[in-house]
């Protein structure tokens, strides 16, 4: 755990602990916040929670944690079909509110949560890590040092062949679908490589193989913007040949 330092400690809270092991493993290297409470509301992760953080109170009720006066931050890291839910939950007790990607399920999820956020006159953002990965990093480098010119085409993929695990995330009512895990990440890079607006999206889906999840086994989205660039994201699990993550064309180069 880190040192803390003085001054003004960003008293946290966690809701969802299967993923939200991670986000309590942040916290603990940041002197600036503080873990005081996790809500789960699984016996078993509840109990892993208390395992891992003793010294942090443990909730199965979120409503009960939320009562709570000395609570400034919530972490929402539940299925996506409940983002919604949770974070307008947290902004209405008064808690500035991080929720995990992908930031909800729908246009008007994502309205409602905004509209609450301001309402609520509080903090709301969302958790996206992979802003940091090694590859990521280096390519917006090379974008920004003027390497490759001007991008006028992203290809990108993610997945291969291979059997998807019986959880939420593979399953269509909880997690929105197969664009919608990874793909928040992609689609995240792909705007913040290419400075214009959407004019345009358009995409597939293959549904062939895998009959024991009811997620699409393959998703491609297609984003033409309005600087006429074009991005190509594909994420599979029937894919058997496979291929780079990314492949960036710029007009004096390539990455």
């Amino acid at each position: 755990m880190a040192k803390r330092v003085s001054g003004k400690v960003v008293r946290a809270a966690i809701i969802g602990y299967r993923m939200g092991r991670h986000h309590a493993k942040l916290i603990a290297q940041n002197p600036r916040v503080q873990l005081v409470a996790v809500c789960d509301l699984d016996p078993a992760r509840h109990a892993e929670a208390k395992q891992d953080c003793p010294e942090v109170d443990t909730y199965t009720s979120m409503g009960q944690m939320l009562r709570r006066k000395d609570i400034d931050l919530v972490s929402v890291v539940t299925p996506h079909n409940v983002h919604c839910k949770h974070v307008c939950q947290c902004l209405r007790a008064g808690k500035h509110t991080v929720v995990d990607k992908p930031m909800c399920i729908s246009v008007r999820e994502a309205t409602k949560m905004i509209d609450t956020a301001k309402k609520a006159r509080r903090m709301f953002t969302i958790f996206q890590n992979r802003r940091l990965d090694g590859d990521y990093l280096a390519i917006r480098d090379v974008v920004a040092q003027g390497l490759i010119g001007d991008i006028f085409e992203i290809e990108c993929f993610a997945g291969g062949y291979h059997k998807p695990g019986e959880r939420w995330r593979s399953h269509k009512k909880p997690s929105g679908g197969v664009l919608y895990d990874w793909g928040a990440h992609f689609v995240d890079w792909i705007l913040n490589l290419v400075p214009a607006k959407i004019r345009h999206v358009t995409g597939f889906f293959h549904k062939l193989v895998w009959h024991h999840v009811t997620n699409e086994d393959q998703g491609r989205a297609i984003i033409q913007f309005a600087n006429g660039a074009v991005a190509d994201f594909t994420l599979s699990s029937i894919d058997m040949a496979g291929k780079e993550r990314w492949r960036v064309l710029g007009t004096k180069g390539a990455a």
